[in-house]
C-alpha cells in the first residue's frame, strides 16, 4: 500500500480517537481519498447504511477515489468469542469499539479500538488496536466496504454519470 494512503490511514484514526475523546461519540464518516491527492469527507447523520454505501461508492466513482476510508463506532466480540449465533451488538459480551477501515480497489486495511468507559459511562480512553493495521487483498474481506472502490478506475463518462446520479439524488437534501 502506498505510503501516503497508510499515512492518510494514520490520519483517520488519529482523528477518530480525537473526535471521541472531544464529542463523546463518532459519527460515521467516509473519506474518499481521489488519485488526484483530493481530500472528501463525507458525513452520515444516520438512516439506511445501504444507502449511505451506495451514496459513498458513487460519490468514489465520481471522484475517481483511489481509497476509501470509513470510521465509526461499532460492536465487536472478544478475539477469543467463537463464531456467535447472535450479532456482535445483540451479544451480552458486545464490545464498544472505534473502527477505521480503508479500501483500495485490491487491497484493505482496518483498525478497532475498544472504547473504555467509567462504572457512570463517562468515556475514559482508549483501548489498544485489536485489528492491527494489516494489509489484507481485496477478495479477503467482505462487507460493503468490499464493494465502495471500483475494482478499475473510472471513464470520464462513468464518472460524469455518477455526479449526476449523486446531484440527483441530493437536490432535495441542500439548502
Amino acid at each position: 500500500m502506498k505510503s501516503k494512503l497508510l499515512k492518510g490511514f494514520r490520519r483517520d484514526c488519529d482523528f477518530a480517537a480525537k473526535h471521541l475523546k472531544l464529542q463523546g461519540f463518532v459519527r460515521m464518516m467516509f473519506v474518499i481519498r481521489g488519485h488526484d491527492g483530493q481530500v472528501i469527507p463525507i458525513m452520515i447523520a444516520g438512516g439506511d447504511k445501504e444507502n449511505a454505501y451506495r451514496m459513498v461508492r458513487l460519490a468514489a466513482i465520481a471522484h475517481d477515489a483511489e481509497a476509501v476510508s470509513c470510521i465509526s463506532e461499532a460492536w465487536t466480540l472478544p478475539p477469543e468469542a467463537t463464531m456467535p449465533a447472535v450479532l456482535p451488538s445483540e451479544s451480552e459480551r458486545r464490545i464498544e469499539v472505534i473502527a477505521v477501515q480503508l479500501v483500495t480497489h485490491d487491497e484493505a486495511l482496518g483498525s478497532m479500538r475498544e472504547i473504555l468507559r467509567d462504572a457512570e459511562g463517562r468515556i475514559t480512553g482508549l483501548g489498544p488496536e485489536r485489528m492491527k493495521q494489516t494489509v489484507t487483498p481485496a477478495g479477503d474481506f467482505g462487507g460493503m466496504m468490499s464493494e465502495v472502490v471500483p475494482p478499475r478506475r473510472p471513464d470520464r463518462g462513468q464518472r460524469a454519470a455518477a455526479q449526476a446520479l449523486l446531484e440527483h439524488a441530493t437536490e432535495g437534501t441542500r439548502q
